[in-house]
């Protein structure tokens, strides 16, 4: 489940692979994706998504989450309608919001994390939108897209080495949109219970 971006993203990712770890599951190479800080050319990403009114992130399998809260921090920093989705859920329905206006973001993960990109990839063309591609595939580009390439990786992996350009692009894209990115305008930080008085 996704949740609204915060710093604390990567630790929660972080404590999510130690558990898993601990119950034996497949971890990868997480740590060295985390420990890494490789920098990704994002200047026709933000191009691609700066100017849209709207946009949706979607991703399949340990993906989705990233999509989720990206979708999640970008409606808060750029204060503009923004949408995480696993690929089977954008499919069947909200892939009729396509339109030149709508900005399309789609993470694409090696083997089965990336099934369904391309025909995505596709329809948002098709649509008169240029989708933004984050792929971690190890796969030839999608023609037509806005690529931003990351070594091959799976699972935790996968969302380990897209996070930190990710965050970039969603600021980088906020900052292009409104004054004060992060400060905010009608909301607390401050968790609490609401109730009418």
């Amino acid at each position: 489940m996704a949740f609204a971006a915060t710093r604390s993203l990567t630790v929660t990712l972080a404590l999510h692979a130690t558990v898993l770890a601990a119950a034996g599951g497949e971890i990868g190479s997480f740590a060295a994706a985390l420990a890494a800080s490789p920098q990704f050319a994002l200047d026709e990403a933000v191009e691609a998504l700066a100017r849209k009114n709207s946009v949706i992130i979607a991703g399949r399998g340990e993906l989705r989450g990233l999509a989720e809260a990206n979708g999640l921090m970008l409606m808060e920093l750029a204060r503009i309608p923004a949408f995480g989705f696993e690929f089977g859920q954008f499919r069947h329905g909200p892939l009729e919001a396509l339109a030149p206006d709508l900005g399309v973001l789609l993470l694409r993960g090696a083997g089965a994390l990336g099934a369904g990109t391309a025909t995505l990839a596709k329809a948002a063309l098709g649509a008169g939108t240029v989708p933004v591609i984050f792929d971690c595939s190890g796969e030839a580009p999608i023609e037509g897209g806005v690529t931003v390439a990351f070594p091959r990786s799976e699972g935790l992996s996968a969302v380990a080495v897209m996070l930190p350009a990710l965050q970039k692009l969603i600021i980088a894209v906020s900052g292009r949109k409104v004054a004060g990115v992060g400060e905010p305008v009608r909301s607390s930080k401050i968790t609490g219970i609401d109730h009418e008085a």
